[in-house]
């Protein structure tokens, strides 16, 4: 399976290390350059269970008077050794954390993350905790108070509570896992939910194991030093040593990560020191790659049986296609149809496994399956019905970027199909039965695509976004006697705007179509008819009836124009400062389009000024209007983003246009004065 391309279990268990003295590459240019920050700080060392008097001398962290806790120091360790006659990869961690304000502390649990297959499993051992209290007694957790819990069929937790948690009380834990995954091999977070006074990474490798590490995140390393380490490793039974490349890396100080509103996943941005296998050598001098370049990777996917072979069904597929589909002239909307056929056969299970136990057939004949058969059986039907198609490897939001200097083939886990129409390539996922042709599910909205195309070589995609995402409402009003507002209204949404709006009305058990009738706190709609809501690849269109409430302030009253929630009825960015790029996943376009008939109820006092506001680049701008013409008024508010992506740099100049926006959309009224 293509897991063993990572995993090769078998190749773990029976190979034992050369013992031949090797010059180690240190492949990663980023860490060669990282060597030159300073050095003038030195290494912090912390015994278990032994409180050093800096632990228990502050009520307050200084350099982060809210935190509600501190990290005092943290250790963790990666090197080999053997066990039980096999070479195991084994990491120890050791954390100790301040709990300054036990009332807002919500990290007192611990989990421990390790991997299973069905041949082996990672092991945790030496686990010990205690929480050391203010009047020195240590509460440990006992062994009825760690257990293991399940996640999926290769994830497990070992999970414990800390006891007896106040303010001022310093929890510690160490552990070790011995593991036969040396892909596993994860490298190091320095910055998490909580600042740290000190973190620091260490690691002793042997040559026979090459790993490519890059630095990711904005912080410098405080010391960062790496040497050949003679004659670190042995075997019982062989005359030599091996060296180990030996690395130390540490920061003092790091600042608690947090998260901001419109971002990518926080593996993007949190510092940390990453690891990936590249090869190993067997003690027969055998050097089997586990990351190659791509040619490599396009090789070893063409043949391999949960990829390769998933996409040689084409005669099953044809035999199963309608005849109806596979006559269409178009080749377009045989493309369509060939899509709209697959995503409305299956039902996505919710798994993202895409290396291991893909079996195309067999999900279809039980109409369910994960990401990767779901969209290899597109990809398969496709190509029946002579539309050229590809499998395309990406990455979900949530799980971060995928590099793209090198293959690292653990930053995928996701793929979809790319279909070539025409002159156009159009990337597809048939997973969620609500999406349209040609629009991709907002978690795959993530930068770049490798696109799988085993004759002529893999290429990267950028993953573009619908240009055209519209909510379009229309309202036209008329003043009543009693002092409403009674009229149409009509609200046209394309694009992910469809979608979404789609989502809302939908009843997901049933399919039923929701309440004919909305009510607001100012404003009621009803007789609404709604047309193109199970027809995805349409815009979703509705008509109503509106009545909307004045507020009556004495004989006058107040008009709220824009009362209608759009896309941003509040200022999404309240910070004084940004730390990491925004992203609203796709372009936005809101237009709002009011007229009132105000007959001879209402005059109209001094109307609001009418606005243009834009941001550099010709990316956003929004317009308000005003027209009174005799007893007629009109209003038009307009909002196009037509960027999605913007850096930290242009965080001040966004807070201040949207904070502009919702003066102008939200908080402005038009007074009404009663005719005598």
């Amino acid at each position: 399976t293509l897991e063993s391309v990572f995993l090769k279990n078998d190749l773990y268990k029976n190979h034992v290390l050369s013992m031949k003295h090797k010059s180690l590459l240190f492949l990663t240019l980023l860490l060669c350059a990282i060597n030159t920050y300073g050095q003038e700080k030195k290494r912090i060392t912390a015994t278990f269970g032994t409180l050093e008097p800096f632990d228990k001398g502050f009520t307050v962290y200084e350099k982060d008077p809210e935190a509600a806790a501190v990290v005092l120091f943290e250790k963790g360790y990666n090197t080999f050794e053997v066990i039980d006659n096999f070479v195991r990869l084994v990491k120890t961690v050791h954390r100790k954390v301040k709990v300054i304000d036990a009332s807002r502390f919500e990290y007192g649990s611990v989990a421990i993350p390790y991997y299973k297959s069905k041949n082996s499993k990672e092991k945790i051992t030496g686990l010990k905790a205690i929480t050391h209290t203010n009047n020195r007694t240590k509460t440990f957790v006992g062994e009825k108070g760690i257990f293991d819990v399940d996640l999926s069929e290769h994830w497990s937790e070992k999970r414990f509570t800390f006891s007896d948690i106040q303010d001022g009380s310093i929890l510690e834990y160490t552990y070790r896992i011995e593991s036969p995954y040396f892909f596993n091999f994860e490298g190091w977070s320095f910055q998490g939910n909580i600042p740290k006074v000190y973190s620091e990474f260490s690691a002793d490798i042997p040559g026979n194991y090459v790993y490519r590490r890059s630095l990711i995140g904005d912080k410098k390393l405080d010391i960062s030093e790496t040497t050949i380490k003679k004659y670190c490793f042995s075997v019982p039974g062989t005359t030599k040593d091996a060296d180990c490349d030996s690395a130390v890396y540490a920061m003092f100080d790091v600042p608690a990560y947090t998260d901001e509103p419109y971002m990518l996943a926080e593996i993007n941005y949190k510092s940390r020191v990453s690891y990936e296998l590249q090869e190993v050598t067997n003690f027969q001098g055998e050097r089997t790659e586990y990351s190659g370049d791509w040619k490599d990777v396009d090789k070893k996917f063409r043949s391999e049986k949960d990829i390769g072979q998933q996409l040689k069904n084409t005669k099953f597929f044809k035999d199963r296609l309608p005849d109806e589909i596979l006559s269409i002239a178009s080749d377009e909307a045989r493309a369509k149809a060939v899509y709209h056929f697959i995503k409305d056969h299956f039902v996505w299970d919710n798994s993202y496994r895409i290396f291991s136990e893909v079996r195309v057939k067999k999900a279809f004949e039980e109409k369910k399956g994960n990401i990767a058969e779901i969209n290899i059986a597109l990809i398969n039907a496709l190509k029946a019905a002579n539309i050229e198609a590809f499998l395309a490897l990406s990455s979900t939001r949530e799980n971060g970027l995928p590099a793209t200097v090198y293959p690292v083939l653990t930053d995928f886990n996701y793929v979809m199909a790319l279909a070539k129409v025409g002159d156009k390539e159009i990337l597809l996922d048939a997973t969620n039965r609500l999406m349209p042709f040609g629009l991709l599910p907002f978690r795959a909205l993530n930068s770049k695509a490798r696109i799988m195309d085993f004759k002529n070589g893999s290429y990267w995609k950028d993953i573009t976004p619908n240009p055209r995402n519209i909510n379009f409402i229309k309202i036209d009003l008329v003043a009543q006697d009693d002092s409403t507002l009674k009229g149409t209204l009509e609200r046209v949404n394309s694009g992910y705007r469809a979608y979404d709006r789609r989502k809302i009305i939908i009843g997901e058990k049933n399919g039923s179509i929701a309440s004919e009738s909305e009510r607001q706190a100012n404003y009621e709609i009803y007789d609404l008819k709604r047309k193109g809501m199970l027809i995805v690849d349409e815009p979703v269109m509705e008509n109503a009836m509106i009545e909307v409430d004045l507020d009556i302030q004495g004989t006058d009253a107040y008009f709220k124009p824009f009362f209608m929630n759009t896309t941003f009825d509040k200022n999404p960015f309240n910070e004084e400062k940004r730390q990491y790029p925004i992203d609203f996943g796709y372009p936005i376009n809101d237009t709002y389009l009011i007229k009132v008939d105000l007959k001879d109820r209402f005059a109209i006092g001094e109307l609001p000024q009418n606005k243009r506001y834009s941001l550099p680049n010709n990316s956003g701008q929004f317009i308000v209007s005003y027209v009174h013409n005799g007893s007629v008024l009109e209003c038009r508010f307009d909002l196009q983003m037509r960027g999605f992506q913007f850096g930290a740099e242009d965080y001040l100049t966004l807070k201040d246009f949207f904070s502009y926006l919702v003066v102008q959309k939200v908080n402005t009224s038009i007074k009404l004065i009663a005719k005598k």
